[in-house]
């Protein structure tokens, strides 16, 4: 990585592979800059806009310098802008503010930047000229990346002054995030790619016994700083993770017969052990109290009935437009304007969920089941276009679901499901049907990136906060990409 490679003939490819991977690299540092400007200590975004002004610029170029690859980008940009066109409009036709719609904007740009980034490595995977030394540089790159963050962390830990992981949603709780803006993507971008970096780090051919040995026990990194961010799905990934990867170890041990695969063992039973042991001292612990007691507290019937309707007074929109109304009262009163329907399947989607509540299905404190049963009601409820482009994701404010596979479907619509998601759901399908079929004949290093890839629609599912977000996304392209290799070679290898 970051050499002068032999081939001359290539060396517009090798430039641009170079640029991406440095890319990938500074994300530490793009994620620091951004942490300064929302507190103000530096006046412009940098991060916000040299993010995707950066890759954007590499995929228009690996685009026009391989021309094969036009037209299917042309077609899918092409989709992804016809799919922020009409949300937008709907948008802005059910009366909902400009400052809003100018934010979904931006958010949907957030997600075209997913897209950006997987075509970007796929493109350099494809044209790559040695496609194992790609992947070898590719798999380096993320590891290098990851250990930047981590030393960042632990700086921030050292000095004092790192920030709470719920700073923002409740000083009670604890856990530390270090000089990011926020814990929980960090830690579930960790966590995907956990099972990948612990692979790579215990089954590192370091020819150095020294140096194999210190990659090996470097493991104990990412797992103490999923430990320290305090959420739920950060500490449970690792133990889970951990013990997943003794399994494959002790599997491959027995298969291959080979000692590394004990030691591996022995380390993961160790740091398996600690996590179970420590989990009572855990941030985590003290927040999945808190939250324990405040899902504990029983409600009476008219307090629901108090909280269904600030709620839905919240998301009810108060402005009425007068020109809709004197139409309405011209043409009749079976003409009623988007913003109308709209407040309308809000209120009937509230309606149900305080049945929810009053049954003891949903407890009022349980943000991503009500956020769920809700938007599922409304999209339900609403007409053909909305289902096709989206009901909206900010317009529902508190409402706004968390689970991101799902917030696709709903605020997205079917278009937006199917631009976004039907390459990754294609790719789970694909590999998972690969991997079972050769399941003896797979490596360690193909199981554990179908492992990444496999949390990823986990967290994606349960919690959230993933591919749409720019300090997740880029990783999610990552994985992807080994994962194609991974499973290419699996099929050759079958072949």
């Amino acid at each position: 990585m970051f050499k002068k490679y032999p081939l001359e003939n290539n060396k517009f490819y090798y430039i641009l592979m170079n640029i991406t991977m440095a890319f990938v690299c500074v994300q530490p540092i793009f994620d620091l800059l951004s942490f300064l400007y929302i507190r103000g200590y530096i006046p412009i975004g940098i991060s916000t806009f040299g993010k995707p002004l950066i890759i954007g610029v590499i995929n228009i170029i690996l685009i026009l310098t391989y021309k094969k690859n036009i037209v299917k980008h042309i077609i899918s940009y092409g989709a992804y802008g016809i799919l922020m066109v009409a949300h937008l409009l709907l948008l802005y036709g059910m009366d909902v503010d400009m400052s809003v719609i100018l934010h979904e904007a931006r958010f949907m740009l957030n997600i075209l930047y997913m897209l950006i980034c997987f075509f970007t490595f796929k493109i350099l995977y494809n044209e790559a000229p040695d496609k194992d030394l790609f992947i070898r540089c590719l798999k380096k790159t993320l590891l290098f990346t990851f250990f930047g963050f981590i030393f960042i962390y632990f700086i921030a830990l050292a000095t004092g002054t790192s920030e709470k992981t719920y700073e923002y949603a409740d000083a009670l709780k604890r856990g530390y995030k270090g000089w990011l803006d926020s814990g929980q993507i960090f830690g579930h971008a960790m966590s995907m790619c956990l099972p990948f970096l612990m692979c790579y780090l215990l089954n590192n051919k370091a020819e150095n016994k020294t140096v194999r040995t210190i990659l090996k026990l470097s493991i104990v990194l990412p797992i103490t700083v999923l430990c320290l961010l305090g959420t739920k799905v950060s500490y449970y990934m690792a133990v889970l993770v951990l013990f997943s990867q003794l399994v494959l170890e002790l599997y491959f041990a027995i298969k291959d017969k080979e000692n590394t695969h004990y030691i591996n063992s022995a380390i993961c039973i160790v740091l398996f052990a600690v996590c179970l042991l420590v989990y009572p001292i855990t941030p985590v612990k003290h927040n999945i109290d808190i939250n324990n007691s405040v899902t504990s507290i029983q409600y009476e019937e008219d307090e629901i009935s108090n909280i269904v309707e600030k709620e839905k007074n919240n998301l009810v929109s108060d402005k009425k437009n007068e020109n809709d109304k004197n139409d309405n009262d011209s043409v009749g009163d079976d003409k009623i304007s988007e913003a109308e329907k709209n407040d309308m399947w809000t209120t009937q989607a509230f309606e149900k969920l305080e049945q929810k509540y009053i049954s003891g299905e949903i407890h009022p404190a349980d943000m991503r089941n009500k956020q769920l049963f809700y938007n599922l009601e409304k999209f339900k409820l609403s007409d053909f276009k909305y289902k096709i482009f989206g009901i909206g994701y900010l317009n529902q404010k508190e409402m706004a679901i968390e689970r991101d596979v799902l917030c696709v479907l709903f605020s997205f619509g079917i278009w937006g499901f199917a631009l976004i998601l039907a390459r990754p759901v294609l790719l789970w399908i694909k590999s998972a049907f690969l991997v079972l079929k050769n399941l003896f004949k797979c490596d360690i290093y193909t199981l554990c990136l179908f492992e990444s890839f496999s949390v990823f629609f986990f967290i994606s599912w349960f919690a959230g906060y993933t591919f749409i977000y720019t300090n997740f996304s880029i990783y999610l392209g990552i994985i992807m990409v080994l994962l194609i290799d991974s499973c290419q070679k699996l099929s050759i290898k079958r072949s």
